[in-house]
């Protein structure tokens, strides 16, 4: 994959993403097949055009208490924990000008919604409403047995943007985290998957239940909003600036 800044106009790639628009040039996300079957790329994806900066909601999953509130495993709790990731990813954002984020979670203490259903409507509506260009929710995993652990991400539909996305999202996790990667899965019943009008995925960064990763859960949400961030330049093709 990679981007070509050039002049507006048709576009010489025929495996072209979102074209983002910047003046008189566009920066387009220009899809091409590389040699594992995971990062393989799809073809003939349908041109998008959106203004820089490009614009990414980031939904810090759950409630701090009460309603939708998260799992909770070897002392963490994951509303915590994606609080924080989210907050940190909003902040490299910020600090990246080709970028503009939001997130549902302003605060640690702000809940959203009176339900687990209002509470997911509120998230799904301030992406919406904005409008924004791309969905991340953070998350982290539960499990009764102690021994499942990695990350994974969970997208709509398969050969998307959002499953692209979704790849490069996980690529850069595992790159600066070291945790185990477990793919992309499909899982159309989620709503905030179902009801996002831009290409959205929902991150599982680890598992709270499982003893290693909830290590690096604690220690590390730094590196998994950066991971994220490098996921989020791989899919654009942006370099570190």
């Amino acid at each position: 994959m990679f981007v070509a800044f050039e002049e507006a106009g048709p576009h010489p790639c025929p495996n072209t993403g979102p074209s983002f628009l910047n003046g008189p040039y566009r920066a387009s996300v220009c899809h091409a097949p590389q040699g594992r079957q995971r990062n393989r790329i799809g073809q003939n994806l349908k041109k998008e055009a959106a203004p820089l900066p490009i614009r990414i909601f980031i939904d810090q999953g759950h409630n701090p208490q009460g309603v939708n509130a998260g799992a909770e495993g070897n002392g963490l709790r994951e509303q915590d924990i994606n609080y924080n990731v989210g907050s940190y990813l909003k902040e490299l954002l910020d600090g990246d000008p080709r970028f503009q984020a939001r997130v549902s979670r302003r605060t640690p203490t702000e809940s959203l919604g009176t339900s687990n259903a209002t509470s997911l409507r509120a998230r799904v509506d301030m992406a919406n409403s904005w409008p924004a260009n791309y969905f991340i929710s953070i998350h982290c995993n539960s499990n009764p047995s102690p021994t499942l652990n990695g990350t994974e991400a969970y997208v709509y539909q398969q050969n998307t943007q959002a499953y692209w996305l979704a790849q490069h999202i996980l690529n850069g996790i595992v790159q600066q985290t070291g945790i185990r990667d477990n793919g992309v899965r499909i899982n159309p019943s989620l709503y905030v998957l179902r009801k996002t009008k831009m290409p959205a995925v929902l991150a599982e960064l680890g598992y709270l239940s499982n003893p290693r990763d909830a290590e690096k859960l604690r220690n590390d949400q730094w590196g998994f909003a950066q991971g994220i961030y490098l996921g989020l330049l791989s899919y654009f093709g942006f370099r570190q600036l």
